[in-house]
């Protein structure tokens, strides 16, 4: 299946580089938004995607390459999300429902087990339709999170990359304007 051959890149990129999810299809995290304009003529479009899972965005800016291929074919959007200038968060949305079941064990047999699941309802604004979106975490790394976002069923499938780094600065900067509209 094309899933698995998307895994079998990122394995390829992987131990290319390093045995961390850092990086998809040639973007790796850390980029300077100087390089990546560089070779990617794209404006910052509005940060209102939801991710569906606990990555933050929170004050990035987005860019988004559409109608992408996976080395199996498969359509991809890919969302970059930069903080201070710096590539802090990969996400590969498929643009075709799936099955997440392959892309999960190619995942598992690649980084190990997830550590950490977590299971929230979503209900469309558009349509009222609810569905459980399912969140595996794989955070093991201390440069960055993996993680894979799905429908149980077969449906929308998300894999996100995140630097570890600016998702601690922007949780730490959330819990502190908690705080202050608390005080």
């Amino acid at each position: 299946m094309s899933t698995t051959l998307l895994i079998f890149g990122i394995a390829t990129i992987a131990m290319g580089q390093s045995v961390t999810p850092n990086e998809f299809h040639g973007f790796k995290l850390g980029t300077p938004l100087s390089n990546f304009l560089q070779k990617n003529q794209k404006t910052p479009e509005n940060n209102s995607l939801q991710l569906f899972s606990n990555i933050r965005t929170t004050n990035m800016s987005l860019y988004v390459l559409r109608n992408q291929l996976t080395e199996g074919g498969d359509k991809i959007d890919i969302s970059f999300f930069f903080y201070n200038d710096s590539l802090s968060v990969i996400r590969v949305a498929y643009k075709d429902k799936q099955s997440s079941k392959e892309l999960i064990e190619a995942l598992r047999n690649k980084f190990g087990d997830n550590g950490r699941v977590d299971d929230n309802i979503y209900t469309s604004p558009s349509s009222g339709a609810s569905a459980i979106m399912k969140n595996l975490y794989w955070e093991k790394w201390a440069c960055c999170i993996l993680n894979l976002t799905s429908t149980d069923d077969v449906g929308s499938v998300y894999l996100t990359f995140a630097g570890k780094a600016a998702q601690v600065k922007i949780g730490n900067q959330e819990l502190v304007n908690r705080q202050k509209r608390i005080n």
